[in-house]
């Protein structure tokens, strides 16, 4: 019987070795794939207890050899939810600061081709009518300058709309948003949830039929690892083996049951876009959980589509322009037409038909379609496109009685219009329009630069952390190549073993022939 149980031992080896040589090479085949956990190989010795002891026999017959008990994939619950945390911190920093570049482009062309070289041309321009100022020349180019800077500030401006619609749509047009980016991530993470309910119900179904469900369970992590991306989750897992997952406090996955969905609604100029919660026939379960979703793409794009002055916006940047731009306008259609110094002077343009001088009364500068002057809308009135002569070069006393209508000559309105340039405006934070400029284009460089440190911190964190969970979890090539030497080296001693005993078998039956 002794060596019937040695053929059973070394029969059971074989299958044991064989059964990790199966896991080692699927290791080895999956060391570049993507998400794949290694596959441990746990065995135990199996012993037998005989109540008789003392024989040699009987202590023989009581070692049974080895079993597998299982071929486990290695997990880290604790580094795989800080992985998915962090994850979606770098999701929010690497989308935001693709944004926040695409503004820095727009500014950058306003500091070095666009607005700041259109605003110099224009007061060269003024400069050059306040050396001529009757000349038909020089107040077509003044006002093309002055043209030129209206449409830089129009340009950047629907570049900077354009971009903050791609993202969340256009507030005043609902019908945008279903083509906007925040859209299509949302209807991502609702798709993400039915495929990771679908996997756990699969998971569940495969351990209850006593298979191995390591392959469901990668594709499970990978799953929400892509959901991380879009938006910052909490994942539990049940006993059953089963995740949830929540959003702050709101469930959004049971198990294999989606309990909530995301929707996304149209707001207003504050909060173009707005998240709710939604049950499975779209009921509504909770308005407005922006404030919630504070990590991944989704959460890049509220913020910087947003109106929080503690953070860098499209609109910050958009409501600092049109600030430049109201007042640039505000002040040369007061030179124009008011009364900037307050001595009781008048600016004075030329009629084109008696080329005498007469008060202005048209202003340099419109709103396209009325209303407020903003970067946008910016213009120039085209009355006086139609008549350079209306550009007010001079500024007189109207009330001392003298005849000034033969003063052709007089710049004195130019003049202002030069000095307007070194002057400081309480609209602009107590600067001059081109210090507001530069200070504008400035922090939105400083501000893209602390994002993109950021960005680059948060990129080392999340790499060291998929280091520390790839060493736990997964292929080691040396490491798995020293596995199928051992187990290749176990599976030739129990083959020689079985051999042996298979001989000395035969040999004992031929004894008794």
């Amino acid at each position: 019987m002794t060596l019937v149980s040695s053929i059973n031992i070394a029969h059971q080896a074989l299958l044991v070795s064989q059964a990790a040589i199966t896991a080692v090479s699927n290791n080895i085949s999956n060391v570049d794939t993507e998400g794949y956990s290694k596959l441990d190989v746990n065995l135990a010795s199996v012993v037998n207890y005989s109540y008789f002891a003392g024989s040699p026999i009987a202590t023989a017959n009581a070692l049974s050899g080895v079993e597998l008990i299982g071929v486990q994939r290695a997990s880290n619950a604790y580094l795989q939810n800080y992985y998915w945390q962090e994850n979606s911190t770098y999701s929010y920093l690497d989308k935001y600061t693709n944004v926040a570049s695409s503004v820095e482009n727009s500014m950058n062309e306003l500091k070095n081709d666009g607005l700041s070289s259109a605003m110099t041309s224009f007061y060269k321009a003024a400069s050059d009518l306040n050396s001529d100022p009757s000349d038909i020349t020089a107040r077509q180019s003044y006002i093309s300058a002055a043209d030129n800077v209206c449409s830089v500030f129009n340009n950047i401006a629907t570049d900077l709309t354009n971009l903050s619609q791609s993202l969340v749509g256009d507030p005043n047009s609902v019908n945008s948003l279903s083509s906007s980016e925040i859209s299509s991530n949302v209807d991502n993470v609702n798709n993400f949830l039915d495929q990771i309910a679908k996997v756990n119900y699969n998971i569940i179904k495969t351990n209850s039929s006593g298979n191995t469900s390591s392959a469901l369970l990668d594709q499970r992590d990978t799953l929400i690892s892509s959901l991380s991306l879009l938006m910052p989750l909490t994942v539990t897992t049940s006993s059953s083996g089963m995740v949830n997952v929540s959003l702050g406090e709101h469930a959004l996955l049971k198990g294999s049951i989606v309990s909530n969905y995301l929707e996304v609604k149209t707001g207003d100029a504050t909060t173009p876009a707005i998240i709710n919660l939604v049950g499975k026939t779209g009921n509504l379960v909770a308005s407005n959980v922006n404030s919630e979703i504070t990590a991944g793409k989704i959460g890049a794009i509220l913020d910087v589509c947003g109106s929080d002055i503690t953070k860098f916006t499209i609109s910050g940047v958009l409501d600092s322009l049109n600030t430049l731009a109201s007042e640039f306008a505000d002040v040369l259609n007061n030179i124009q037409t008011g009364d900037p110094a307050g001595d009781g002077t008048t600016g004075m343009c030329i009629d084109g038909a008696s080329k005498t001088l007469i008060a202005a009364t048209e202003n340099i500068f419109v709103a396209n379609g009325g209303g407020t002057i903003t970067a946008a809308n910016i213009s120039i009135n085209p009355t006086v496109t139609n008549d350079p002569y209306l550009i007010a070069a001079a500024r007189v006393d109207l009330t001392t009685g003298v005849d000034y209508s033969n003063a052709i000559g007089n710049n004195s309105n130019m003049t202002l219009v030069l000095d307007s340039s070194n002057t400081d405006y309480a609209a602009l934070n107590n600067t001059t329009i081109g210090d507001y400029l530069s200070n504008t284009v400035s922090k939105v460089g400083t501000d893209v630069k602390n994002l993109n440190n950021n960005f680059t911190s948060q990129d080392a964190v999340l790499k060291e952390i998929k280091a520390q969970l790839s060493s736990a979890t997964g292929v080691n090539l040396d490491e798995e190549l020293v596995n199928l030497m051992k187990y290749q080296r176990a599976y030739q001693a129990a083959a020689r073993v079985f051999s042996v005993c298979s001989d000395l078998i035969a040999d004992l039956i031929n004894l008794g022939k």
